[in-house]
């Protein structure tokens, strides 16, 4: 659950200067607050605003920023690749991208060129590994199968990495 503070922002000299909305993922961060710039605060929780993109982190997110562990098997700028949890062939892989977009749905001009950073990395992997015949999958949503709220490919094979 995160906080919502709205902020009535008053100053010494010039007295009060406006509202100010800051935004919080957990309580334990309203310590960030200096009480003497402001005379009125007003807390708000929220499960999820509609003004932000404010998430849980997915398992990705921990797996990417190194919080929980995972077998690695491909790094480099822009991409992290793992071996799948549940794999459904001899070598199932994803890759993801090191930026966040939720899905394939939710690309937009500036993101737009994950996907290919995504297919790069996994042709780069595959011919490292000597793997000549895989399939690409991206599912997209819940109802295509996308199980994870965090863009990613799905590299797989009958041939072992």
């Amino acid at each position: 659950m995160g906080i919502i503070v709205v902020l009535k922002h008053w100053s010494r000299r010039k007295g009060f200067t406006g509202w100010k909305i800051k935004e919080f993922l957990s309580s334990s961060l309203l310590h960030c607050l200096n009480p003497s710039h402001f005379r009125s605060i007003h807390l708000f929780t929220y499960l999820q605003s509609p003004y932000t993109s404010v998430m849980e982190p997915t398992i990705f997110h921990k797996i990417r920023d190194r919080e929980i562990p995972a077998d690695i098997v491909f790094e480099d700028e822009d991409v992290l690749a793992f071996k799948d949890i549940h794999p459904k062939a001899k070598t199932h892989l994803l890759f993801i991208p090191k930026q966040f977009v939720e899905s394939i749905a939710e690309l937009t001009p500036e993101s737009a060129h994950l996907p290919g950073l995504l297919i790069l990395a996994a042709q780069h992997y595959a011919k490292e590994k000597g793997i000549r015949g895989y399939k690409l999958l991206f599912n997209v949503g819940k109802e295509g199968g996308q199980e994870v709220p965090y863009l990613h490919l799905h590299l797989m094979s009958e041939q072992s990495a």
